[in-house]
């Protein structure tokens, strides 16, 4: 490393420790309140107090240091005391300050310690840590004439700057290896070197996705996750709460987080043509353009991919991950050799690297381990089909795989360390499958999962993808089983080679339900999941096939043949699945229409102050009035049929982007609030006043409610019932 390099990261490292600094402040806030402000005498150390009507607000910053706070409270007569913490959540939309508006998950998060309660002497300790983002920690407080209380806590900010010391180390890892090479040439470089093989099959790859998913780039086709986002894009640091902070990377080094019509398409259509073509090339394809072109459509245009689709924002990040991991499996292939040279510098920096790109891959979305690990047995199924029985040959194949193995073991517990840290800091939230199963129900998991992985090969009828695409599949592994197990005539194989190419094959069947062996919530079927493992294991029996095949004529024009008809399944239902999306999405776009309309039109509406809302029940999805298949089984497939297009989370959202206005300060569906304060003061309030006496499911005159600054919409008024009892078993 020479001088200017090292210059280079110092400069970068002082950055990063004084942005890490400033953007972990924030303000935090508790508030007291009271029947009447008169009743207390209130005083508070290292923060502004300021009185309000029936309550004091006490503000303070917060950064990453821990700062203790007291709160000295003396009572000037009876009175009873609602203590909450809270912290502020910015809706970038209407640039309103809500607590209680469902982005949660982008709010600022304080983390509270050591919340201790002092009546006249009587210390009470609350609680010893807790993590405050959208809904606020109440504690009711009684006090008597004279009393005197001191309530003391710890407080500190975490936020979400992990995203960026991770690209600024990518930065300087760039540096290292560039050196003074001109980026520009170097690249002119690369291009020219690259054979015709991969440029025509990426050219045929990406047009043939342009082709089958043209109604998608042309209409602008979302899903219910991404109204608010494509109004605002994606921060690189709004994934954190889950454990995602590798899932915004990609996106925002190329479009700043946004999803720009047709480019965000044509970058995600190269990232999945690149990711097929690394894969066949990682796993020693023979170089044919026929395999080739048919190994990457089969790649790029199975329903997975329109699954996928749904979530637009995320394409470019999901697309670009197996190519990746590609690159890190390579990287650590070379680790081997590099350590036996003793070039430990390259050898250390590769490990490195590796290990960083796939910690950023399992981030980016965890089940992305399924992806590992079948392109890693994949690996090493290949490498077996290629030994002749001698032994050095078969020990060399699995020693060749342990500095990847070790990558990826490592990988997986940075991945964890950094989760730990996350939690720590009081940013985590416990759901997205991070919680992982308890080791008594592993037995029975692992059997559940060998099941489902055997169950996938005979039936996987999803809307869209038909089971003629599995049964072909299928049809494929038979060949495939059979013609190891047969042996050839050139060849002399034993019954351990055989033996151990199909445990390989086995364990790479079961590595397609890996992530869901471990995690506490499982979903043993779903298309966007199972693009990670099952999609993978598809592509390694038509890859093994050409590799044993390509001299033999016959048995290689059935593989063929049936990969053309998977391509071509594959194609119609990408069109199909497009064409009732759209349809589905204009109906439900009028719908959003007409309630607004509605509201509007009601008397008690203000068109020029801000409304909670209170959605109760969930509207129905229209895509399955258009969708003709109805003897198919239907999972819970977000992208493929299921759910309204207006998300149940954050009721509205869809109608604020389709009508152009944002009238919404928080919004509320029981199913996610039931536990929150306001929500639950909200609702009694309208309860008691008897507007919910007379309410109808949409779209009934009574399905929309107005009172003074609350909407409340019915979408089913059978669950009402339901929210009543619970609201007031809480009491």
């Amino acid at each position: 490393m020479n001088r200017r390099i090292f210059s280079v990261f110092l400069i970068i490292f002082a950055f990063v420790c004084t942005m890490f600094y400033f953007d972990n402040t924030e303000i935090s806030t508790a508030k007291i309140h009271t029947n009447n402000t008169k009743d207390i005498q209130l005083t508070a150390t290292n923060a502004n107090v300021d009185e309000g009507f029936g309550d004091y607000t006490i503000s303070s910053k917060s950064d990453i240091f821990t700062r203790k706070k007291s709160i000295t409270i003396n009572a000037k007569k009876d009175t009873n005391l609602d203590v909450e913490l809270i912290t502020p959540v910015y809706d970038s939309m209407s640039d309103k300050v809500s607590k209680t508006d469902i982005h949660k998950h982008y709010s600022p998060c304080i983390v509270y310690k050591d919340f201790d309660v002092n009546v006249n002497g009587n210390d009470t300790k609350i609680f010893d840590k807790i993590e405050v983002h959208d809904f606020p920690f109440s504690h009711n407080l009684k006090l008597k004439n004279g009393d005197s209380a001191e309530i003391t806590y710890s407080q500190r900010y975490f936020s979400y700057s992990f995203n960026y010391i991770i690209v600024l180390f990518l930065f300087f890892l760039s540096a290292i290896i560039l050196k003074d090479k001109n980026i520009i040439e170097l690249l002119g470089e690369k291009f020219n070197k690259i054979p015709s093989l991969y440029k025509k099959t990426m050219l045929i790859s990406v047009l043939s996705m342009l082709g089958a998913f043209f109604f998608h780039v042309t209409n602008m086709l979302v899903g219910n996750h991404d109204w608010y986002f494509l109004v605002s894009g994606l921060p690189i640091d709004c994934t954190i709460y889950k454990a995602r902070y590798g899932a915004e990377i990609i996106k925002n080094l190329l479009f700043q987080g946004n999803y720009v019509p047709l480019l965000t398409d044509l970058v995600s259509f190269f990232a999945l043509s690149l990711s097929g073509i690394m894969v066949l090339n990682y796993w020693k394809v023979p170089k044919k353009q026929s395999f080739y072109i048919i190994g990457t459509l089969l790649f790029v245009l199975q329903p997975f991919t329109l699954e996928w689709l749904y979530f637009t924002l995320t394409m470019p990040d999901m697309f670009f991950s197996p190519a990746i991991i590609v690159g890190a499996l390579m990287l650590s292939d070379k680790c081997k050799d590099l350590f036996l040279q003793k070039k430990f510098g390259k050898f250390a920096l590769y490990t490195i690297l590796a290990i960083l790109l796939m910690n950023l891959m399992i981030s980016l979305y965890p089940s992305l381990i399924n992806t590992i690990a079948i392109l890693f047995l994949g690996k090493i199924f290949i490498e077996l089909l290629f030994c002749d029985g001698e032994k050095n040959q078969v020990k060399s194949v699995f020693l060749d795989r342990i500095p990847a193995a070790i990558n990826f073991v490592l990988a997986m517990l940075s991945f964890k360390a950094i989760v730990m840290w996350i939690d720590f800091c009081g940013k985590l939230l416990h759901i997205y499958a991070i919680e992982q199963i308890s080791l008594s129900d592993l037995p029975q998991r692992i059997l559940d999962c060998i099941y489902i992985s055997f169950l996938q090969l005979g039936s996987y009828s999803f809307p869209f993808m038909p089971n003629s695409i599995c049964v072909t599949f299928s049809a494929m592994l038979i060949l495939l089983v059979a013609i190891l197990i047969l042996g050839e005539k050139e060849k002399v194989y034993n019954g351990k080679i055989i033996a151990l190419q199909l445990i390989i094959l086995l364990l790479a069947l079961f590595s397609t339900k890996l992530a869901t062996m471990v995690c506490a919530e499982p979903q043993f079927l779903e298309t966007r999941i199972d693009f990670c493992g099952l999609h993978f294991f598809r592509i390694l029996i038509v890859c093994a096939l050409f590799i044993k095949l390509i001299n033999r004529q016959n048995l290689l024009n059935f593989t063929i043949l049936c990969s053309a008809a998977i391509i071509s399944i594959s194609a119609i239902n990408d069109l199909k699945g497009q064409k009732v999306w759209n349809l589905a999405l204009n109906v439900e776009k009028t719908q959003m229409n007409r309630i607004y309309e509605r509201i509007e039109s009601d008397k008690n509406f203000d068109r020029n102050r801000m409304y909670s809302v209170i959605e109760i029940g969930k509207l129905k999805p229209t895509r399955e009035i258009f969708y003709s298949e109805k003897h198919i089984k239907q999972y819970d497939s977000l992208a493929l049929l299921t759910h309204h297009f207006d998300p149940y989370w954050e009721p509205f959202r869809m109608m604020e982007v389709v009508v152009g206005k944002y009238f919404i300060d928080s919004r509320f569906n029981p199913e996610e609030a039931l536990q929150d304060k306001d929500f639950q003061q909200l609702f009694k309030k309208a309860y008691e006043k008897g507007l919910l006496k007379n309410a109808k499911s949409w779209p009934d005159k009574n399905s929309i409610i107005i009172d003074d600054g609350l909407i409340i919409f019915i979408a089913d008024d059978s669950a009402i019932e339901g929210v009543v009892k619970e609201i007031y078993k809480q009491d």
